[in-house]
């Protein structure tokens, strides 16, 4: 009967979780990851009810009346001809397809037949169920070991964490990665608390369900090991009497291939080898785990990146409550079975093992999402250790104190989610001076919503842009915006893009701190001639930007019309370089340099800018580049774009003394206007 009632109130938990996940779905947008994902979900999905590995005999997708038409729901944007399962069958070397599959069964289910919910959205109800069902898992965990008051200040804690909260309408991966890792370990510490074998087998499936979503279930090991050992020490009688049950031995060794079943059972990727696969999936885990790290320290060798970032982006309150339970550790490692100590391992070792020498993490820390639930739970014990404190003093008034302690937890957890809503996945506490301090710290990532904010610029478009507007991104691409949002007249394509040309088109993009800009002049460009014309800002940091390219949005000094440059051009050929002098500094808007391509090699070099003569700033982009889409482009011709700078001096350097550059070049240039 307690079982009973812990679970209705876990299920409860999760209820109040999902519908207010459920309310606030329409707010969040699109991770930038999730479009591949829901395709390839597509393309299994159907494969597993249908058996057909192509979308031959479905009914052909129509944008315009998606866009135009609420009540179409047909198919689904993301179910793609060209991404049926036939094409993952190929190569499909990343993340297991898992969760892809179950948020496509949610689309099928709540788009695609009962037209409830729409096309994007209905995906991430899935999202937005998993995460239900671990804060209520949470809870479960917290109130079977420490109590209903320590049970509801790990959900509050749990559900109000600014990055899980955020990421919970709009991550595909992480929170269910989450949610079966920490159903394993909770089921692990069930089979040694209730002697019931069935928990073993329930913990294998949990544990291949994880392994299913991502390989961060392969570092279990490392917190169960140290933990179990701690067990046989302490309570050895009990230990091993329950290991040499009858089947306990033989369900623990078939553990990794029940794991291994299920995993091959729901990715076809892997029926095509298994082994050959699997080698490559390993592989890319390798890669992807060893990258070059953010916060490398040469004097250590450690990667301090995952902790700093957890440090800055925690509210205060959780990491007070995180810091009062470890202070209390001494009354509470040794309690049900030591699972304080479980719960502390999950934390170190998932932070942990980012952070080894040769290991890496990349975009923040919703990678290692599992830390969170560990985080949850400690503080989550703080957080009742100090409300027997405050009962202590008056406890005549103890009904009054937890009343207004619950209450004043959950709005101080809820106020920084309200406030800077619903970009709560670049919160940054005052430990670092909030975003803006993180910006100016140059923290990499900070202010990257993965997505989420191209929602917001998204609506805004379809709210002010003009009738027949054309709308490109300055370095994304089309699956990162949920084009099949924009209002039915906008026409979106990265080829409107236009430059100093200046036709018009609106420029989005998202600007978190140290971006990596692999189009240097289009954001030169922006930053230096343009006013945005609509940010979205959370602690007046712009994190996504709207331009509008014309002449009424460019900021004043540099409102003038672009004309060919009339004066005189000197030339200097020296060596493997060419010196152009002006009559006069000019603001510099494009080059075209011109030659004879016979008996040369190649065309590559840099290209310098001075204004003096003297001091010379080279261009980002070597030549030749693609800067800007155009229809006349020549042979023996190079075309160069600056945004408006200012020169008197343009140096190009070849990068052979043979250089085609060198041979009788003819250059023309382009100017603003004085």
């Amino acid at each position: 009967m307690h079982l009973k009632k812990n679970l209705f109130l876990s299920l409860l938990v999760a209820l109040i979780f999902l519908i207010d996940g459920i309310l606030t779905n329409s707010h969040y947008g699109l991770s930038w990851d999730e479009p591949e994902h829901f395709l390839r979900g597509q393309g299994y999905l159907r494969l597993f009810l249908t058996g057909k590995a192509t979308y031959e005999g479905l009914p052909p997708y129509q944008l315009d009346k998606a866009r135009s038409d609420p009540n179409y729901h047909s198919r689904s944007y993301y179910q793609h001809d060209a991404y049926g399962a036939q094409t993952w069958f190929v190569d499909d070397k990343g993340h297991p397809p898992l969760n892809d599959i179950l948020s496509a069964l949610f689309n099928y289910i709540f788009y695609q037949k009962l037209g409830i919910a729409g096309d994007i959205a209905s995906y991430h109800l899935f999202n937005i169920f998993i995460s239900s069902l671990l804060v209520g898992l949470v809870f479960l965990f917290a109130i079977e070991t420490f109590g209903l008051g320590p049970g509801i200040f790990s959900a509050i804690f749990m559900g109000s964490y600014p990055l899980f909260w955020s990421e919970s309408h709009f991550n595909i991966k992480d929170p269910a990665q989450s949610f079966f890792f920490v159903l394993t370990l909770y089921l692990l510490w069930k089979i040694f608390n209730k002697q019931k074998i069935k928990y073993i087998l329930f913990a294998a499936i949990a544990a291949g369900l994880a392994f299913s979503v991502k390989f961060n279930i392969l570092f279990s090991p490392f917190i169960v090991t140290p933990w179990a050992l701690l067990l046989l020490i302490k309570e050895k009688k009990k230990f091993v009497s329950f290991l040499f049950q009858k089947n306990v031995l033989l369900i623990l060794l078939i553990f990794p291939l029940i794991m291994l079943t299920i995993l091959i059972a729901i990715w076809p990727f892997l029926w095509q080898d298994i082994f050959g696969n699997l080698v490559l999936v390993f592989s890319y885990y390798k890669e992807l785990g060893t990258e070059s790290s953010f916060d490398f320290n040469p004097l250590t060798a450690w990667n301090f990146y995952a902790a700093r970032w957890i440090l800055y982006t925690t509210p205060p309150l959780i990491l007070i409550c995180f810091l009062a339970g470890l202070i209390n550790w001494r009354n509470n490692w040794y309690k049900n079975n030591y699972v304080f100590v479980l719960w502390f391992l999950i934390f170190i070792v998932t932070v942990g093992r980012v952070s080894f020498p040769n290991t890496s993490i990349y975009g923040g820390v919703r990678q290692i999402m599992e830390y969170i639930p560990a985080m949850a739970l400690i503080s989550g014990v703080g957080a009742d250790w100090l409300r027997h404190h405050f009962i202590k003093f008056l406890p005549r008034y103890s009904i009054l104190i937890n009343c207004l302690f619950v209450a004043s937890l959950l709005l101080i957890s809820i106020y920084p989610l309200y406030k800077i809503h619903p970009n709560e996945n670049v919160y940054f506490n005052f430990l670092v001076g909030g975003l803006k301090g993180a910006y100016q710290a140059g923290i990499p990532s900070a202010g990257n919503s993965y997505g989420n904010a191209y929602w917001q610029v998204i609506q805004w478009l379809n709210k002010h842009a003009e009738q027949n507007s054309r709308i490109a991104l300055i370095q994304g691409t089309s699956l990162n915006i949920a084009t099949s949002e924009l209002r039915t007249d906008l026409d979106f394509s990265n080829s409107y893009w236009t430059g100093i040309n200046r036709e018009g088109e609106y420029l989005i993009e998202l600007t978190p701190a140290k971006i990596l800009k692999l189009f240097p002049y289009a954001w030169d460009y922006v930053d230096t001639l343009l006013e945005p014309v609509y940010e979205v800002k959370v602690d007046d940091m712009a994190i996504a930007r709207v331009w509008k390219n014309d002449l009424e949005h460019t900021k004043l000094e540099y409102r003038k019309p672009e004309v060919l440059y009339k004066g005189l051009i000197s030339q200097k050929i020296i060596d493997s370089e060419i010196i152009f002098k002006l009559e006069k500094p000019v603001l510099l808007t494009r080059l075209t340099l011109g030659y004879i391509g016979i008996g040369c090699q190649g065309n590559n070099g840099d290209i310098w800018t001075s204004v003096d003569g003297i001091k010379f700033s080279q261009e980002i982009e070597p030549i030749p580049t693609e800067q800007v889409s155009e229809l006349t482009k020549k042979d023996n011709t190079i075309y160069y774009y600056f945004s408006a700078r200012p020169a008197k001096y343009i140096k190009i350097i070849a990068k052979d003394a043979q250089s085609c550059l060198l041979h009788d070049p003819a250059i023309e240039l382009s100017i603003l206007k004085d």
